[in-house]
């Protein structure tokens, strides 16, 4: 396989404005320094690790452009998913590219008119074949009257931190007008994250936090830590949903709503089981899994392990905390 010269103090630049939201667009730099005349090779994942779907976010890519300063870089494809550029003597090279984030679904990105969410593996180019133990900052420019909602690690205004290129990609944004409260679970701030904003009524989101507070300890007594500082709920609520899917990351979660389930046990089932997923699976993996491998796709015997214990531990949590008193069942 052919590897990318290394690259070092990687920084990006996320643009979600009125301007890119018209296009349903994400415009994302990624600034880098280089030594010597290797090109540098920068990748896509082809899927989303949780989601199991090679979905080859590359395509979506409608521009690429690479520059030193001013000056512009010679730059081809490689092959579906990988861009060649030639520094050219350059010591500092920006790759931008514009994302059309048009896919409503969980793993993926999704933009509106005030509003967009996307994972890491959608917009974060990689070096190809350098590993993933680099860290990197990632800023968002956005309105003022406008938010972000991460599980990201604050670095300063709109800016965060990650000190690996997995956990870089394993904490999804919320972008633009959206609802945003927080409540102190145990040691945990749990924040709910919804869009649009007023979808959510105040009865329901006491009702949502209530739920939330119900099922945290007996899910984190299981497994005897909770080994995050907070923890997001993200949620996209929109009628063209039929019911209700969500996405597990190591502090936060993604959920794609019907309006009609907002407060019920039925959703608080979901959550219990996306919580769970923050420790199976996150922490607690198939080996095949592991690390990543966001190219190809990685088969294992083991989502019954994965998905199966899962869903029996939130139904638990449901009767433990008596959100039910049978076994709901989970997504």
């Amino acid at each position: 396989s052919a590897v990318s010269a290394p690259v070092e103090n990687v920084r990006y630049t996320v643009t979600f404005d009125e301007a890119t939201a018209a296009r349903r667009a994400i415009v994302v730099a990624m600034t880098f320094d280089v030594r010597g005349e290797a090109p540098v090779l920068l990748s896509l994942p082809a899927w989303t690790p949780g989601a199991y779907g090679m979905e080859n976010f590359a395509r979506y890519v409608t521009r690429f452009a690479a520059t030193s300063g001013t000056r512009a870089l010679d730059w081809d494809k490689l092959d579906h998913d990988t861009w060649r550029v030639r520094p050219g003597g350059a010591r500092t090279v920006t790759v931008e590219i514009e994302y059309r984030a048009e896919m409503f679904d969980n793993s993926a990105a999704w933009a509106v008119n005030d509003f967009a969410f996307f994972n890491g593996t959608t917009v974060f180019l990689y070096p190809e074949g350098r590993g993933t133990d680099w860290g990197a900052t990632v800023t968002v420019r956005l309105p003022a009257r406008w938010r972000v909602a991460t599980g990201m690690t604050p670095a300063g205004t709109n800016t965060f931190r990650e000190s690996n290129y997995h956990d870089l990609v394993d904490m999804p944004f919320f972008v633009g007008h959206f609802d945003m409260d927080s409540v102190k679970v145990a040691d945990t701030w749990v924040r709910l994250a919804s869009y649009p904003a007023g979808a959510v009524s105040a009865p329901q989101r006491q009702t949502i936090f209530r739920q939330l507070a119900a099922m945290w300890n007996p899910i984190a007594t299981t497994w005897g830590e909770t080994p995050f500082r907070t923890y997001t709920v993200l949620q996209v609520i929109d009628s063209s949903m039929g019911g209700y899917s969500g996405l597990e990351h190591q502090n936060s979660h993604l959920d794609l709503l019907a309006p009609i389930g907002i407060g019920s046990p039925t959703i608080a089932s979901l959550y219990a089981h996306e919580i769970v997923h923050a420790w199976n699976v996150k922490r607690l993996r198939p080996a095949e899994l592991w690390p990543y491998d966001y190219d190809e796709p990685q088969p294992t015997t083991l989502l019954w392990v994965s998905e199966g214990v899962t869903d029996y531990q939130a139904d638990l949590a449901m009767v433990r905390s008596k959100l039910s008193g049978v076994c709901s069942g989970s997504p």
